[in-house]
């Protein structure tokens, strides 16, 4: 699959994207605390970041040795593009795509195959079925994600890879205290997204949990720091952080939509965006790319 060109995103822009015609915006119809929207835009700005993402990790969909898998598993699959690639890369394999709203399937090649499940509510995989099991920004937006990452785990073949790929969800500032707009924004985020027991900090507890589990022989973590604007000298790294800056725009645009009775607002969603553009501000945003291989023999 081709990916798809990211075009920046000035400030003034963030806030009016779609927002001419905020109730044409699609979203997921399951019960889920997940506010982002669920449509041809959304899938778009997935592609973006995910093409961001792979080019920031040498142009591959992990850095885990998977050798030749059989069968893998990606939960959360969202525009279906990381399966989909997979099953490129892998002819002979048999992946499964899950999400909780249909997945775009113009591009999906014959060896990928979509599921339908609301993982807060179902759990349709067998233990030790998978050898490659995949999420990328899911767990943060789940209740109680060690229960899901658990069953993860539960999922993979004895010698097979868990990769759990996620944000510390906050934005934090290398040249001094955190603008008001920026802590406003988060303090709504984070309180409306605390109701549901959503934990912000989960890509940071990624390894951790993976090594205290006791079901992984080795346990890997790609930490890196994605600048919103450019102040390090490092081009990949300026360049995934434009990238994950023009999606968080993208993807918060329409918040207030869904998190208006926690006071979310246009005015909050504004200046969050108008901040994080701000080259005066050196603000950047965590995230934690782990991956951890199974013991080849499952420990009593």
């Amino acid at each position: 699959m081709a990916p798809i060109a990211t075009e920046e995103v000035s400030p003034a822009q963030a806030v009016e994207i779609l927002k001419a015609a905020p109730e044409k915006r699609g979203y997921h119809e399951a019960d889920a605390p997940y506010a982002i929207p669920n449509d041809d835009s959304e899938w778009v700005r997935l592609n973006d970041m995910h093409s961001g993402l792979k080019d920031f990790i040498g142009g591959v969909n992990t850095q885990a040795p998977l050798g030749n898998p059989k069968d893998i598993l990606e939960l959360g699959a969202g525009s279906g593009i990381w399966a989909f690639e997979m099953a490129q890369q892998f002819p002979e394999a048999q992946v499964i795509a899950v999400d909780i709203s249909p997945v775009n399937e113009t591009h999906k090649p014959a060896n990928c195959h979509y599921k339908q499940v609301n993982l807060m509510k179902d759990w349709p995989f067998e233990p030790e079925t998978f050898d490659v099991v995949h999420m990328r920004f899911l767990l943060v937006h789940m209740p109680n994600w060690p229960e899901l990452a658990a069953k993860a785990a539960s999922a993979v073949r004895p010698g097979g890879y868990l990769l759990l790929e996620d944000i510390d969800h906050h934005i934090y500032k290398a040249n001094g205290p955190l603008p008001d707009e920026i802590s406003k924004f988060y303090d709504v985020y984070h309180s409306h997204m605390a109701k549901t027991n959503v934990d912000p900090d989960t890509g940071a507890k990624l390894k951790s949990f993976l090594e205290d589990s006791k079901l992984f022989e080795e346990v890997h973590c790609l930490e890196f720091h994605a600048p919103m604007v450019p102040f390090k000298d490092d081009h990949k790294l300026n360049k995934v952080g434009e990238v994950m800056r023009i999606s968080l725009t993208r993807a918060y645009a329409s918040l207030h939509l869904r998190m208006g009775e926690s006071g979310m607002t246009p005015e909050v969603i504004k200046g969050y965006a108008d901040k994080l553009h701000d080259p005066n501000h050196w603000l950047y945003m965590p995230i934690f790319f782990t991956w951890a291989r199974k013991h080849a023999k499952t420990e009593a």
